[in-house]
């Protein structure tokens, strides 16, 4: 492991398709991005998951893209995506998640694509890169090579989007997998004992050093919170004046850990903590 990734640069997209999607953190891993492409808006939904069955996404509109970066149900649940789905709805996840759609629903893994880890593929007017994410140690739950984060691009470097799913810093963070600009914002999961802490994260954020990093999937398995100010002052702490990083803060558990947030309640698009 650590052998850096290299993915060829995007090319240059229409001035009519907007690099910058719109946020809407929903909650846990559960992230939407919404592209202007065309004139057009296009929803591309991240591990989408209503642990509760409350009816989160009820509101939400049809899924344009969906990726799955991994087989555990906080991050697959097909009921949703079969509530997302529309006809020109597709869908990524690695070959597992891909061998359990089909399965139980062949019209979802008819629109799927298998990506694996260095793997790449064009949805619409993005380019999805699947990158690493793992454990390390004995026995690591989500294993090397098994699973995906993602890269999103659709104009290079002003559009990119950086997924972790679950993951440990890994070498492959310190290249930047193997991408030669900084992501314009980058999705990072902080949760013990299952991925990373605070600290750790902290250490991954300025190793890969994007523009903008986002705390995701930050509910530790006895229920509580990690502490997203601690990570603020960390990154803030120790990263380099010339290539500042801005740490933007959204809630993932508005009504706190336990507690669903009803589809009325969804807070607008890049709502604070």
């Amino acid at each position: 492991m650590g052998r850096a990734i290299i993915f060829a640069m995007v090319a240059a997209v229409s001035a009519t398709q907007d690099p910058t999607p719109k946020i809407l953190p929903i909650e846990h891993a559960s992230v939407l991005l919404t592209y202007s492409i065309n004139g057009q808006d296009f929803h591309v939904y991240s591990d989408p998951v209503d642990q509760r069955a409350e009816g989160l996404f009820d509101k939400l509109p049809p899924a344009d893209l969906i990726m799955i970066t991994h087989s555990h149900s906080d991050h697959f649940q097909p009921s949703t995506i079969e509530k997302l789905w529309k006809s020109s709805t597709q869908l990524v996840a690695p070959p597992d998640v891909a061998a359990m759609l089909k399965v139980v629903n062949q019209t979802v893994y008819s629109g799927t694509t298998i990506l694996e880890n260095s793997n790449s593929t064009r949805v619409g007017g993005l380019q999805v890169n699947a990158v690493p994410m793992y454990n390390t140690g004995p026995n690591p739950r989500h294993p090397p090579g098994k699973w995906n984060g993602y890269v999103v691009l659709i104009n290079g470097q002003r559009g990119s989007v950086y997924l972790s799913g679950d993951t440990a810093f890994i070498p492959e963070m310190k290249v930047n997998f193997g991408f030669r600009f900084r992501f314009a914002h980058a999705f990072l999961c902080m949760n013990l004992p299952y991925t990373m802490g605070v600290d750790e994260a902290a250490e991954a954020t300025l190793a890969f050093d994007p523009e903008v990093v986002t705390p995701y999937h930050y509910r530790n398995a006895d229920n509580t919170l990690s502490n997203l100010t601690l990570f603020d002052e960390l990154v803030s702490a120790k990263m380099a004046p010339a290539t500042p990083i801005t740490v933007d803060l959204m809630n993932f558990y508005p009504h706190g850990p336990l507690v669903q947030f009803l589809p009325e309640e969804i807070p607008p698009l890049g709502h604070p903590i």
